[in-house]
């Protein structure tokens, strides 16, 4: 009987820890868009193009031309970070890209960066006060 008890504490423990493990994984958010890997940045990206060709009216070639766009984009290290693209966390899915620029004249789609200029640190210097000659 000593073996039959000990065969039920070992399943129970067994059954615990699973639940633990599943429970983990079910709290665990998920992942923001920087931490994505290249893949389903791809893919999310790819989900994107399409929904925002419909929505704009683009033909077929400009939305493969959006696509192309994307994975140059990505294999540049661009839309990486999380003000470059807007990701809904609750969806997973691409909001919208708000550097996201189509030149209708060239036909070409094109990044505009977003970010502020940067303060140069020359005006924030006291002025160069000129020392008179003494004679």
């Amino acid at each position: 009987m000593s073996t039959s008890s000990s065969e039920d504490v070992s399943k129970n423990f067994i059954k615990t820890l699973e639940d633990d493990a599943n429970n983990a994984i079910k709290l665990k958010p998920p992942p923001t868009w920087n931490k994505l890997d290249k893949i389903s940045k791809k893919n999310k990206l790819f989900c994107y193009a399409e929904k925002y060709a419909i929505e704009t009216k683009y033909n077929a070639s400009d939305l493969k031309m959006l696509k192309m766009f994307f994975l140059k984009t990505l294999e540049k290290g661009k839309l990486n970070k999380i003000k470059e693209v807007n990701y809904s966390v609750e969806t997973q899915e691409i909001t919208s890209i708000p550097g996201l620029f189509f030149n209708q004249t060239t036909k070409n789609f094109t990044l505009r960066n977003m970010d502020p200029k940067h303060v140069s640190t020359l005006k924030s210097l006291p002025s160069k006060s000129e020392k008179q000659k003494i004679e």
